[in-house]
Formats: structure tokens, sequence, C-alpha cells
């Protein structure tokens, strides 16, 4: 998916061509007590650490039905000291009726600081037993 990614104030813009993989979850992921407000005014609550040691969170605050039987929800995505990446923020969409999820909107901010972001939506994809997409459908696709 290409996207712009803005090197650091006052210069100029790289186009870069990328794909967000998450990792699979060390196990079932399920929701922890702890949240954490951020700077873009979220609450994000984690779920799960998943093998490479990144943390995901969700906004539980900002999962909505969109229309029909589909959802949307923030989701972001920690990474420990070393990654190329810092954190990643994206909007997902699921449609509960079909199993699909696509991403619709995706930040990301590199370990040097610097930053990109996609608004072009992915296309739909399927979701596989014991993903991080299917734990969001089993709870919010009731």
């Amino acid at each position: 998916m290409p996207w712009d990614k803005t090197v650091t104030p006052g210069s100029q813009k790289k186009t870069a061509k990328t794909e967000a993989t998450p990792g699979q979850p060390k196990s079932e992921p399920t929701p922890e007590p702890s949240s954490d407000a951020s700077e873009d005014g979220r609450k994000w609550t984690k779920y799960n650490t998943d093998e490479d040691d990144v943390k995901h969170f969700y906004d539980e605050n900002a999962v909505v039905r969109s229309s029909g039987n589909i959802i949307q929800i923030w989701r972001k995505r920690e990474f420990p000291s070393g990654a190329a990446q810092r954190r990643i923020v994206t909007l997902e969409e699921i449609d509960c009726g079909k199993a699909e999820y696509r991403t619709v909107e995706l930040r990301v901010t590199y370990s040097d600081g610097t930053t990109g972001r996609s608004d072009k939506p992915t296309r739909w994809a399927k979701i596989f037993e014991n993903s991080h997409e299917a734990y969001f459908m089993r709870e919010h696709c009731k």
C-alpha cells in the first residue's frame, strides 16, 4: 500500500511501499485491566502481547457499528526497542457477516521519530481463527 512518509519538519516527503502485518498472539487475546490515555485523546486498553513482544491495544470506547454488519475499531501496536517502527495506529473495519476485515487508516511512527500515514483502505481479507481480528469479531459482532 503506498503512502507518504514524513521525514522531519521542513524536509521533503518520501513515498514508501509497506504493509503492516501484526504478529500472531502468544495466546488468545484477552483484555487486561490496564489502560493508557494517549496524546490523541484515546483511552487505550491493552489486550495482548504477541510472540514478538509487540503490545496490542484498542480503544474500547470507540468501537462502533458503522453500517449493517460492519464495526470499526481503533487499534494501536507498540513495538519493542530495536524494531523499525515504534508505534502503529490503525482504524479497522470488520464485516461481521462475512468474517472479513480491512484497514481504513494507518499511522506509523518509526523508531527515528519520522511518521507515515495512509488513508487508502486495504482490500477485504479473511479473518483467521485465533487472530486479533477473530477476537474482536467474537467480542463485538454479537
